[in-house]
């Protein structure tokens, strides 16, 4: 009797597993339909975010969010659940759902945020930041970085071995999409917790606003051309007329020294750049540094020492003009944001006459096109809070707008929200470039970088215990040869670029080829923030190109490998040719295919965080069977 009950046991064991595993399926399959549709919404948003207004992107999210919400029910059930504990058979399931969860949660927090901003009184309106707004703001992203942190750190821990391929593709590109968010949502909680500081949420602040000329170019930006002086009162700002700095700049022979750090003036200072002279204090590319030194140099000059400095150059501009609309130039044209650039720097030169008179036409009209812009932005009405969030971060990730302020609670807020503008960097790896403009003689400068292109390759391969990385950087001189004023081409050699440029790397590298024109060149050295810096010059003609390479180690300790990329402000922006891959015996973990290659325009900060996990194969092989039994599955 024991046999005959033994097998109905096992028929019912066998049926009731056929049961669940039919039920897994047909949940999995409507699980899989609902995050396709709520992907393909979230597509269609990010598609026509250009078309769409607040209340628009808060539909699309809320109809994802039910998508989300049907996915991730669906995969909760006991049928999915059961299977999805089963070694191998499961995995495909307990993908899916830490994708749907991970979802869910990084929508619904984006929906919370959305809500803030689309009911009662806008942000900003009238020139004046609604501080109480920005309050609600801060705690709804608090809330969503909160809900999203565990099931997205859930999502990229997930292991997608033995996992079907369809599945462990969307969850390549959930990660890619998702990954991120609880970070994100941090640091625009933080950024908005210093931008209340800087307007004065916590009383008042002096502002010193500096505009900076990307068509001479400097490590933040541009030559500070026009400044002018602000005070925020509970988010109303008061901002004064726009300033030439040669009306407050000391001459070379009667300029005064600025306290500055060490390795700035170590660097900088044979030009004067930690002195009352203004046009070069911000030859270094961190900003913190470059504030600091002109927050002295204002007290100095200006008579007023200010609680925080905001930078902002011509594509920053351009930037806020697509959000607010065109601005009328006392001249009678319009600024807009298509036009910013070349009406700027190109246009105005090419609009007055080639002699002092006409430069301080010009120059003064820069100064009414700056306060132009900045009455578009704070004296139009309703300005939408989306798009204009939206312009603003992506300025500053491209480091066109960064502020400064000197309480370190407000200065560690906006570190944080990534909008100071520093390239202190503690990543393992660094990719930065500096060109510095080096003047047309006789003590002017010229206005040519607007017509040098930069082009960066790079291409690291992560070994066992460090990063090789080697890098190309290329300049080319596409001025004109003839048509340009003497004011942009240069007196002393006109069409010609000569350019400072400065390579940072970081602390621990060691430097193993330098070349210029596959050439061994005599270079200087530095430190800076807490990297190297090798500085080179090149003077190109109109026409002529030059090209650097640069090879280097950095010691890499763990199975962790992050690279900084930060591009320099230019007025076009770079080309970069980005290739990471792993050596040999090491697998880069985080990146699909093995590899990571990054080929277009680059106006934004990069960082790449991945693991890099090393060993022979037989230790990859044991490693990842032991993973796959010891790694819990639910």
């Amino acid at each position: 009797m024991k046999q005959p009950r033994r097998k109905t046991l096992a028929v019912a064991a066998l049926l009731l597993l056929g049961l669940f595993t039919g039920w897994a399926a047909i949940t999995g399959l409507q699980a899989r339909s609902a995050l396709l549709r709520a992907r393909d919404r979230l597509d269609t948003a990010q598609a026509d975010k250009s078309t769409l207004d607040s209340e628009g992107v808060l539909a699309v999210l809320l109809d994802a969010q039910h998508d989300l919400r049907v996915a991730r029910g669906r995969l909760r059930q006991p049928g999915p659940r059961l299977i999805a504990a089963i070694p191998v058979l499961g995995r495909s399931l307990t993908a899916g759902r830490a994708t749907a969860e991970a979802g869910y949660d990084v929508v619904t927090g984006t929906v919370g945020v959305l809500r803030v901003t689309t009911t009662g009184a806008p942000v900003f309106s009238d020139g004046t930041i609604d501080t109480t707004k920005l309050g609600e703001l801060s705690a709804a992203l608090d809330a969503a970085a909160r809900r999203s942190k565990d099931s997205v750190a859930r999502l990229r821990r997930t292991s997608t071995s033995l996992v079907l391929k369809s599945v462990r593709n969307g969850v390549d590109d959930a990660r890619t999409e998702l990954g991120g968010a609880a970070d994100s949502f941090g640091r625009a909680k933080r950024l908005l917790d210093g931008v209340a500081g800087v307007v004065g949420a916590r009383g008042e602040r002096r502002l010193l606003v500096v505009l900076q000329n990307n068509a001479e170019l400097r490590g933040t930006g541009g030559l500070v051309s026009v400044f002018a002086e602000a005070t925020a009162r509970n988010g109303k700002i008061e901002i004064g007329a726009f300033r030439d700095i040669d009306d407050v700049s000391e001459t070379r022979e009667v300029a005064r020294r600025v306290e500055a750090p060490a390795d700035y003036t170590d660097l900088y200072g044979t030009f004067l750049a930690n002195t009352t002279l203004w046009k070069n204090a911000n030859m270094s590319p961190d900003v913190p540094t470059v504030a600091q030194v002109m927050s002295r140099l204002a007290g100095l000059t200006v008579g007023t020492t200010p609680d925080a400095v905001v930078f902002l150059d011509v594509p920053a501009i351009a930037a806020i003009l697509k959000a607010t609309g065109p601005a009328a130039l006392p001249n009678g044209r319009r600024l807009t944001g298509d036009n910013a650039v070349d009406e700027l720097l190109v246009r105005a030169y090419a609009g007055v006459p080639d002699t002092r008179k006409g430069q301080a036409e010009r120059r003064k009209d820069l100064r009414g096109a700056a306060d132009a812009v900045i009455d578009r932005l704070f004296n139009s009405g309703d300005v939408p809070t989306v798009p204009l969030a939206k312009s603003l971060g992506d300025a500053a990730r491209g480091r066109h707008i960064a502020v400064w302020s000197a309480r370190p609670d407000e200065q560690a807020d906006l570190v944080a929200g990534q909008a100071s503008g520093t390239v202190c960097s503690p990543s393992t790896d660094l990719v930065m470039t500096s060109v510095l403009n080096f003047g047309g003689g006789q003590s002017e400068g010229n206005k040519l970088d607007y017509y040098v292109a930069q082009e960066h390759r790079v291409e690291v391969t992560v070994e066992r215990d460090a990063a090789v990385t080697r890098r190309t950087f290329r300049l080319r001189n596409d001025a004109p040869r003839s048509g340009l004023s003497a004011y942009v081409a240069g007196l002393e050699t006109p069409g010609q670029a000569r350019s400072l440029v400065h390579f940072s790397l970081p602390q621990a590298a060691e430097l193993t080829d330098f070349s210029r024109n596959g050439a061994e060149t005599t270079i200087t050295t530095g430190t800076e923030c807490g990297h190297q810096v090798i500085g080179d010059f090149a003077a190109l003609d109109p026409g002529a190109s030059v090209e650097w390479e640069l090879t280097y180690r950095t010691p890499r300790d763990g199975d962790g490998y992050d690279l900084r990329l930060l591009p320099q402000p230019l007025a076009r922006p770079a080309a970069l040719e980005l290739t990471v891959r792993g050596g040999d015996g090491v697998v880069l973990s985080d990146v699909r295919g093995g590899s990571l290659r990054y080929n277009e325009d680059w106006d934004s900060e990069i960082l790449l965080e991945m693991r890099a996990d090393g060993g022979s194969r037989w230790q990859r092989f044991t490693r990842a069977v032991r993973n796959f039994w010891s790694e819990p599955v639910l």
